[in-house]
C-alpha cells in the first residue's frame, strides 16, 4: 500500500506545471498644456496648470492573474517633453467609476531638476496603486508648477509596471 501511495504521489507531481512568467505593462499618454498669455506671465512668472488622461491596464492584469499569483513592481514613471519649465509636478490618481472606497490619492508630488526628462517618484505602495490599476480605468489628474511657455507644451507621460507570475498548473 505504501508503494501504491508513493507511485501515486509521484505521479500527482510529474503532472504538475509550476514557473514564473514576467511581463511590462506599459502606458503612454499624450498631455497638451496649454500656452500661458505674455501678460498673465509678467503679473506672475510662476503659473500652476492642469491637465488630465485615462490610463487603463486592468485588463492585462486580470489576465495575468488568471494564470498565477501576480507581483507587481513599478519600473518608471516619467514625464517628458519640454519640460524645461516645469517647477513642481503633482499627480493624483481616482478610479473613474466613481469607487468611493478607492479615494483620489497622490501618485507623485516632486520637485523638477532635470530639463529634458522628469523621473517621477511613487509615492502611494505599490499593492495600493496595484489595487487601483487593476479595478478599471483611472484618471490621472496632473499639476505642474513653472514659468509656463506662451506656446502650447505637449508632454508624455509613461508609466511602466512590472509583473512576475507565478505558475503552478496541473496537465
Amino acid at each position: 500500500m505504501k508503494k501504491f501511495l508513493i507511485a501515486a504521489m509521484a505521479l500527482c507531481a510529474s503532472a504538475c506545471v509550476s514557473g514564473t512568467a514576467q511581463d511590462d505593462l506599459n502606458e503612454t499618454q499624450s498631455l497638451t498644456f496649454p500656452g500661458i498669455p505674455l501678460a498673465s506671465l509678467v503679473a506672475n512668472p510662476s503659473i500652476t496648470t492642469d491637465q488630465s488622461t485615462t490610463i487603463d491596464i486592468h485588463d492585462s492584469l486580470h489576465s495575468l492573474s488568471d494564470v498565477g499569483d501576480v507581483n507587481v513592481s513599478i519600473n518608471q514613471s516619467t514625464l517628458s517633453g519640454n519640460v524645461g519649465f516645469i517647477q513642481h509636478v503633482k499627480i493624483t490618481i481616482v478610479p473613474t467609476n466613481g469607487d468611493p472606497t478607492r479615494p483620489v490619492q497622490t501618485l507623485t508630488d516632486a520637485n523638477v531638476g532635470d530639463p529634458n526628462n522628469v523621473d517621477l517618484p511613487i509615492l502611494m505602495p505599490s499593492n495600493t496603486l496595484v489595487d487601483y490599476l487593476s479595478q478599471g480605468p483611472v484618471s490621472l489628474g496632473f499639476s505642474l508648477t513653472g514659468t509656463l511657455p506662451q506656446q502650447d507644451s505637449v508632454l508624455s507621460y509613461y508609466l511602466s509596471v512590472h509583473a512576475d507570475v507565478g505558475v503552478h498548473k496541473g496537465i
